[in-house]
């Protein structure tokens, strides 16, 4: 200390050896004359003492600093911190964890160094002119770079940049959670990844209330690592007999909805999850796709819907109808077959059987037709003539074609 007046301030390099974080003081010991500063301030570039305000940071032990003793009586206080000296031979900085001892004459020598090509980076990440940095020892990062970039980061791997061309927010990370009132993201490597194979999904789930604690929506899209599974005497020997879903066709997108189905926070279905599913919808590596609805749903398309398929199933549990406002045309390559299992079939709205037993029928013959036969007489000969009809009567059968009724 010294007296107060128009002294001359001194200020002492020196190095931290010591801090209390309930005062917010750090213990320095000068570089060369050993003097030691116990309890000192750290100075900063702006602070108040408003709730905190201001920009400062807590000192780690062996830190090189400089102590400043005011002129004019107040105590001492470090006015700020320099990176240690490295030499060409010393690039990882080893230096900076020399013990606080060095003569004047190891002083001159560093001096002469430094003169010499010795550098000062620190383990610092070679900067711009202009860039303004915070970095921490375990490399999370703030970087305003010149141009007006902003990089803020916890690792290479977890970081967003700020970009004002475009203002383009760009996050780089391997896995990203966000984790919303209204529900959850996980993007990046699946929780199950190995180091040889990462798997890696997008999954987010949705509440429908803010209160419920399960979600009741999921999707995934990626390596879908717990899809939800069918209701038992579902569908799942039919999508395995379609090769759906199965083998190497994996499924990589799935829509479920499934009231309170699904972890908020990981979007793991819960036991529930099956049986409570009213839709779900999934495509496979393969191409194939497969929807279930416990509901119904309607499509209404106001041109034109176009439909071409290898081969086509339509199954209906109970009813089927089929209405065209103009020409309906059915035309099978081989043929066509309709067939009723029980009942009738009915063509436009017909109600009589096309023919029954004992029906008298007309058959109209399309080319010349020569016959032999007997009757009382003896054997007979003829011939009938293209065009000729002749009538007869229905002998069996029963037939289940309905048509109009005559008249």
């Amino acid at each position: 200390m010294h007296p107060q007046g128009g002294t001359a301030a001194y200020v002492h390099e020196a190095r931290v050896i010591d801090y209390n974080l309930v005062k917010w003081t750090v213990d320095a010991r000068s570089q060369y004359d050993q003097r030691y500063f116990p309890n000192i301030q750290v100075g900063s570039p702006y602070m108040h003492p408003n709730r905190g305000e201001g920009i400062y940071v807590m000192p780690e032990v062996n830190s090189k600093c400089y102590v400043c003793i005011p002129s004019d009586g107040p105590p001492p206080f470090i006015m700020a911190f320099v990176m240690p000296m490295e030499t060409p031979e010393d690039p990882a900085g080893a230096n900076a964890a020399t013990a606080a001892t060095q003569t004047a004459t190891q002083n001159a020598t560093a001096s002469a160094g430094a003169s010499q090509g010795a550098v000062f980076s620190g383990g610092r990440a070679r900067g711009k002119p202009g860039d303004i940095v915070m970095r921490g020892r375990d490399g999370n990062f703030v970087v305003l770079h010149r141009g007006g970039v902003l990089q803020v980061g916890a690792t290479e791997l977890a970081q967003r940049i700020y970009i004002p061309l475009g203002n383009i927010v760009m996050d780089i990370s391997q896995s990203y959670e966000h984790h919303n009132m209204a529900g959850s993201i996980n993007w990046g490597l699946s929780s199950s990844y190995t180091d040889q194979d990462p798997e890696a999904a997008f999954i987010q789930t949705f509440r429908m209330y803010v209160n419920d604690d399960p979600s009741d929506i999921r999707v995934t899209v990626g390596k879908v690592h717990q899809p939800v599974t069918e209701p038992a005497n579902g569908e799942d020997s039919v999508n395995s007999g379609l090769d759906i879903g199965t083998g190497s066709n994996e499924i990589c997108a799935e829509f479920v909805i499934s009231p309170g189905g699904f972890v908020t926070e990981s979007g793991a279905p819960n036991s529930d999850a099956t049986n409570n599913s009213t839709i779900r919808m999934f495509f496979d590596t393969g191409g194939g796709g497969f929807l279930r609805a416990e509901g119904s749903i309607n499509v209404r398309v106001k041109k034109k819907l176009r439909i071409h398929v290898s081969d086509l199933d339509f199954s209906a549990d109970n009813n089927m109808q089929m209405v065209a406002g103009g020409l309906a045309r059915v035309q099978g390559g081989n043929g066509v077959q309709i067939t009723a299992a029980n009942g009738a079939t009915t063509i436009n709205g017909g109600d009589s059987p096309v023919a029954t037993v004992g029906s008298a029928v007309n058959v109209v013959i399309s080319a010349p037709l020569a016959f032999t036969g007997t009757d009382s007489s003896g054997p007979i000969t003829g011939f009938i003539t293209a065009g000729a009809t002749l009538t007869g009567f229905v002998v069996n059968g029963s037939p289940t074609v309905l048509v109009p009724a005559a008249g």
